[in-house]
């Protein structure tokens, strides 16, 4: 995919809740991201879209390419594409994206793609 991209993940951490839990919930959907610590989140970022890879074979695997392209739809604003999964889930190792429009809590992992191109991306990520 052509033209500038740039993958953030922010995850809160709850003061109940574990930084290393919070840091393999992260590892276990985008192995290899690098997380620092600001204040009461752990963010990444990846200058490639690389590292969504392994979110885009378990779209493909299990089989949720349809429900994920309308959740990812929602998230394009402008230059990006964000959207939200359930931590707990990713702690699993599984995928469950978060509607903002229905769930409120726990906090879930964000991801911000910036790009030329969000529409692609969601393209990529569910085909």
């Amino acid at each position: 995919m052509a033209g500038r991209v740039a993958v953030e993940v922010v995850a809160p951490v709850a003061c109940t809740e574990s930084v290393e839990k919070v840091s393999q919930a992260v590892s276990r959907i985008f192995p290899g991201l690098t997380l620092r610590r600001v204040e009461d989140d752990l963010i990444g970022e990846s200058p490639s879209l690389d590292i969504l890879e392994r979110l885009r074979m378990q779209v493909r695997a299990r089989r949720i390419r349809a429900s994920a392209r309308t959740i990812l739809m929602k998230g394009v604003v402008g230059d990006s594409l964000i959207f939200y999964i359930d931590k707990q889930a990713a702690y699993m190792g599984r995928v469950s994206f978060w509607d903002p429009m229905e769930r409120h809590m726990p906090r879930p992992l964000m991801v911000r793609v910036r790009t030329d191109r969000p529409l692609d991306v969601v393209e990529w990520l569910t085909s």
